[in-house]
C-alpha cells in the first residue's frame, strides 16, 4: 500500500496534511483528557493536614485541608471549623471549587471524534485501494 494513496495525497499534500492533522491534534486531546481523568474521576476531595499540603503540595488537586485558617484578601475567613475545601490550580487552593470535570469529558469526546474521523477516511482509502487489486 502507497503512503501517498493511504494518507489522501494523490492530488496534493493539503488532504494529507488534514489527515495528519486532524490526528494528531485528536491524539493531543485524548492524551490530555486522560491525564487529567484520575483527578476528575475522583469521588470526595482528599483530606490533608494544612502544614503538611503547604510542605508539599504535589498529589491530588481536590483537598481539603484540615487545621487552617484561611483569610481572602478583604479578610474574611473561610475557615469554618478548622477545615478547606477546593481545587489547587497552579499552585493556588481555591475555596470550594471542584476538579474541571467537564473539560475532560470534552476533550475525551472531541479527541475520539478527532481520532475516529481520521482513521476512518485512511481505512476508507485502504478498502478501495484493496478492492481495486483484486
Amino acid at each position: 500500500m502507497n503512503l501517498k494513496r493511504l494518507l489522501g495525497a494523490e492530488n496534493g499534500w493539503g488532504g494529507a496534511a488534514g489527515t495528519l492533522l486532524l490526528l494528531v491534534a485528536g491524539l493531543g486531546l485524548l492524551l490530555f483528557s486522560v491525564a487529567g481523568l484520575s483527578e476528575a474521576s475522583r469521588l470526595r476531595p482528599v483530606e490533608r493536614g494544612c502544614s503538611e499540603w503547604l510542605k508539599d503540595s504535589s498529589g491530588a488537586k481536590w483537598v481539603t485541608l484540615v487545621g487552617c485558617k484561611v483569610e481572602t484578601d478583604g479578610g474574611v475567613s473561610l475557615a469554618g471549623e478548622g477545615q478547606v475545601t477546593g481545587y489547587v490550580e497552579g499552585g493556588v487552593l481555591k475555596p470550594g471549587a471542584q476538579p474541571p470535570r467537564k473539560n475532560v469529558l470534552i476533550g475525551l469526546v472531541m479527541g475520539l471524534i478527532a481520532v475516529a474521523l481520521a482513521v476512518r477516511s485512511m481505512f476508507m482509502r485502504y478498502l478501495v485501494e484493496r478492492d481495486s487489486s483484486l
